[in-house]
């Protein structure tokens, strides 16, 4: 047992160390917003039945300091009072245009087909792709481009700042941060081409006009469950480079309002996003298990049991929850979030389990 404490131990001080890097990472490469050129910004929204959240995200873009951009909105097929919203706004607004979706065709899913009728209307340099339940800080487009142009890349994404309102959510939400705390090296993604060192969150991506039409828009990924790392690898597939930040401060959003509707939320992609593989399923719940949730439990057993573990026990659990409460408290998620760790991991893996009987085996999403 002290051999297998201390090999979790040195794993956990591995997540602790690649998180403090991200942070430093982050704060290093995300820039402040700067006055600069005004080239066009096609702000480029998917809404169905997004009533309830569509006036706060438009509100938010018609405010922007930036000079140079169109907002349009694609109302696909929606059956509450997205229609009526839209149709209100264009009325008050030049740079703002409404557009109703088409018929969704054979092998399409439904976001990806809105995305790919926006591309093909939109005529800025920059397509900024954003989701109807985003609300965006005025200086978010001028902090958009005065970071792509400064780092010189095709492509960006960034973390928002995620909303939470109940502890349903809080049980499943901040799992959407566990790639930049126990993988991957966001200081790498711009410095590298290979497709695997990337990362991108569909609630907020920008990128030149020119690199969607290098791959061709959402054409190539119409079917994939994970729109947003599927489009940034075929980015860097096609040779375009790429970058991921820090955008708390500039982007938030409200992903779920409710622990049924996060469960359902990520049970449409988790086991997309492990392409599909049972190896990596099998290896990601082998790594919850062993490193994350067994060792709260046998703390846990030491402490009720007075067993002479206890401080050798204690050591990869102290390490995981620093790592976890840098990264939560880092992204500003509520104080009380990082403590719920062992249930969040007891739930992710439920999830890759539902997720993998449903999207590998059974009807799909």
């Amino acid at each position: 047992m002290d051999v297998y404490l201390i090999g979790a131990s040195i794993i956990c001080f591995y997540f602790l160390s690649l998180t403090v890097a991200n942070h430093f990472a982050f704060k290093r490469l995300t820039l402040a917003p700067r006055k600069l050129g005004s080239p066009k910004v096609s702000v480029l929204i998917p809404a169905r039945d997004e009533a309830h959240n569509l006036e706060a995200c438009l509100d938010s873009l018609l405010k922007q300091d930036y000079s140079n951009f169109e907002i349009l909105v694609l109302d696909d097929h929606s059956r509450d009072g997205t229609a009526e919203i839209l149709e209100r706004y264009a009325k008050k607004y030049s740079n703002l245009r409404r557009f109703s979706g088409k018929t969704l065709p054979e092998g399409w899913l439904g976001k990806h087909f809105a995305c790919q009728q926006l591309y093909e209307i939109a005529d800025g340099e920059y397509f900024m792709f954003t989701d109807a339940d985003t609300v965006h800080h005025e200086k978010c487009i001028s902090w958009a481009l005065t970071n792509m142009q400064h780092h010189e890349v095709d492509f960006m994404s960034a973390y928002p700042r995620q909303k939470i309102g109940t502890l349903g959510e809080a049980l499943i939400v901040p799992g959407v941060y566990l790639v930049t705390s126990l993988f991957l090296p966001v200081w790498l993604i711009p410095r590298t081409k290979h497709p695997d060192i990337s990362f991108a969150i569909g609630q907020f991506i920008i990128g030149r006009a020119k690199a969607f039409q290098t791959v061709g828009g959402y054409e190539n990924i119409k079917d994939s469950l994970v729109d947003d790392v599927s489009m940034v690898r075929a980015m860097k597939t096609a040779g375009l480079k790429t970058l991921f930040l820090d955008g708390k401060d500039f982007i938030e959003c409200r992903m779920y309002d409710s622990y049924r509707h996060a469960f359902g939320g990520l049970v449409k992609n988790v086991y997309a996003a492990l392409d599909k593989s049972p190896a990596r399923l099998a290896l990601v719940f082998t790594m919850f298990t062993a490193i994350i949730l067994f060792p709260v439990i046998y703390l846990s057993h030491q402490i009720v049991t007075g067993g002479d573990q206890i401080m050798l026990a204690a050591l990869p659990v102290g390490i995981f929850f620093s790592m976890w409460f840098i990264s939560l408290r880092e992204r500003k998620l509520p104080f009380y979030v990082p403590f719920l760790y062992p249930l969040l991991f007891l739930n992710l893996m439920i999830i890759s389990l539902v997720s993998a009987a449903r999207t590998g085996y059974g009807k799909g999403a």
